[in-house]
């Protein structure tokens, strides 16, 4: 945001550093300073003003630009060390003087009532306020440069230039919003457990892809297989056939028919002289079985979530 303050006085001192400057002399304008008071209305009272009536705080002035016999000079507005918050009602723009080598009072400025807020976390505050200045012929005007100074270009960037519509603000600060950084823009907060991943022709901007964890398929296992198989322990007999566990003689010859002919019987529950044998295989019936081993895990999502560092992401929509 930008104040301007066309309405000023220039100071004695000024008018003096002025008229020297049409002369061929050099005008040095080192800082604007900003207050709350209340300026006096009468030129003759402002121009034996050395100071505000009330000054707040001195910042270095940062741009000038000459057109036509009139210099616009700029400083910005910044809260990060004020400790109490006022409203802006003067300013005092600030020079070197040819004679002494001094900072005097060049003119001062009213300002229309602009709140400035105390320093706070996530508060970030700045104006560029200028001060608007009919120099005339005097076109040797500089900037005191100073270890404090810093250049803004002659047309500060717009908003809309910096974060257009589409663009992604990000910060660590939990109450920095910009929505309220920059007033009249329109921001949504991505989704928690969001990361910016690079569009494409496989990857559209602005979809989401992926999680945070997942199964893990059968079809992700690798292609191998896992044999099974049991100790000697299992060393154990199998019987003949089934359901037929014994073998004798039969002496009722099956009931009926010829006596003196004996027969064999399988399953007879009265074999020949009360003897019975199971018919079983030997010893060398040892083998292995097949079968399943119990569950691999419990079935729990793995993560796939890499290391990183959790910001806040702002995508702004007007």
């Amino acid at each position: 945001m930008e104040l301007v303050a066309d309405h000023y006085y220039l100071t004695q001192k000024g008018n003096e550093i002025l008229r020297k400057a049409l002369g061929g002399t050099q005008i040095v304008f080192s800082a604007i300073q900003t207050g709350d008071g209340e300026l006096p209305t009468d030129s003759e009272a402002a121009a034996q003003l050395t100071g505000l009536v009330s000054s707040k705080q001195t910042f270095p002035v940062s741009a000038i630009s000459i057109n036509n016999g009139r210099a616009k000079i700029s400083a910005v507005i910044a809260n990060d060390t004020l400790e109490a918050g006022y409203y802006i009602r003067e300013a005092g723009l600030f020079c070197i003087s040819q004679d002494t080598g001094e900072e005097v009072l060049f003119a001062i400025a009213k300002v229309n009532s602009n709140w400035v807020p105390p320093k706070a976390p996530g508060s970030i505050f700045n104006y560029l306020l200028s001060i608007y200045i009919v120099i005339g012929e005097a076109s040797n005007v500089t900037i005191k440069v100073g270890s404090e100074l810093y250049q803004l270009k002659e047309d500060a960037l717009t908003i809309d230039q910096v974060y257009p519509v589409g663009s992604i603000f990000i910060t660590l600060g939990e109450n920095i919003n910009p929505n309220k950084l920059w007033v009249g823009t329109t921001w949504e907060k991505m989704a928690e457990g969001s990361v910016l991943l690079s569009a494409g022709d496989n990857y559209k901007s602005g979809q989401n892809y992926g999680a945070n964890d997942k199964p893990i398929d059968k079809s992700n296992l690798p292609a191998v297989k896992v044999d099974i198989k049991t100790n000697e322990s299992g060393n154990h007999q199998h019987k003949a056939s089934d359901f037929l566990d014994e073998i004798g003689f039969d002496v009722t010859n099956g009931g009926g028919g010829d006596p003196e002919m004996t027969r064999m019987a399988y399953g007879d529950n009265r074999p020949w002289n009360n003897y019975k044998r199971l018919a079983l295989t030997g010893f060398s019936g040892i083998h292995s079985h097949t079968g399943q081993t119990e569950n691999l895990g419990d079935g729990t999502n793995f993560n796939v979530m890499q290391s990183s560092i959790a910001a806040y992401f702002w995508v702004r929509k007007a």
